[in-house]
Order: C-alpha cells, then structure tokens, then sequence
C-alpha cells in the first residue's frame, strides 16, 4: 500500500510572513491515530525561535509537552516533532517566533499508525493538502 494511504496529512498553519508573534497550529484529533509528526521551517536561525507540542484532553486548555521543544539553529532548517501516543486526545504546535522577526514554512501534521485504511488525504483541515497517488504509472507526458 502507498504511504499516502496509510497517513492523514494536514497543513495546520499556512505560512506567514516575517514577524515576532507566535503561531498555534488548528487542533490535531489523535482518535484513531498512534502518533503524530509535526514538521515547519524557519527563515532565520535564533535560539529564541522555535517549535513545541502542546496536548489537551478536551480541545480547549493546552498543557505544553515536556522535551518538544526544537531551537531553529539554522536559517531555513526543517524542525519536526513526532508525538507518539500522545495522553491527551487533542495535539497543537506552537511556533515562537521570539528572538527576531522571521517568515515561517507551514506547519504540516503527519499522523500515523491509523486503525482504518486507506486514509483519505482529501478531506484536510485546512483544504490546502494535494496528494495524487499512483501505481506502477506508465511512461509519458506529464
């Protein structure tokens, strides 16, 4: 089975451009799911930018995730934080963007180890995912 069908993926944030404001992703409902891969890239390398996972077990007051923390330490690194079985029903990413103004990738969601296949990637949280799968596709004009 392809990948894509074994994993629901969301754009959680869209990108934004430079400033200092933090960015809190649209939730993640983990039922049904074993974990979960957060993945974002920063414009500018600071030890005051960063990402973390917060978890909720009722989707309203967010607790931050001991360890989730991910320093950007390089212009335009990939940062990711994968969850795996969270205790809390309910996951967010966190963006700080604290120690100088900077422009931000989206936050894609990764989630895993679901207990129905095949996943469909179509309906998305934010609409903004495309993911067209092929098999053994033939030779030719794209």
């Amino acid at each position: 089975m392809q990948l894509s069908k074994m994993i629901k993926v969301d754009q959680v944030v869209v990108p934004a451009s430079a400033a200092t404001t933090t960015l809190t992703s649209d939730t993640v409902d983990m039922a049904g799911y074993d974990g979960c891969l957060f993945l974002t890239s920063m414009h500018v390398a600071n030890a005051d930018n960063y990402i973390s996972v917060e978890q909720s077990a009722d989707d309203s007051s967010y607790a931050a995730l001991a360890g989730t923390k991910v320093v950007c330490g390089a212009a335009d690194q990939v940062l990711g934080v994968d969850v795996y079985r969270p205790i809390d029903r309910y996951l967010q990413c966190v963006m700080v963007r604290g120690g100088s103004s900077t422009a931000s990738g989206s936050i894609i969601a990764i989630q895993y180890c679901g207990q129905k296949f095949p996943i469909d990637n179509a309906a998305t949280t934010t609409g903004d995912v495309q993911i067209e799968t092929y098999a053994s596709p033939a030779e030719g004009s794209i």
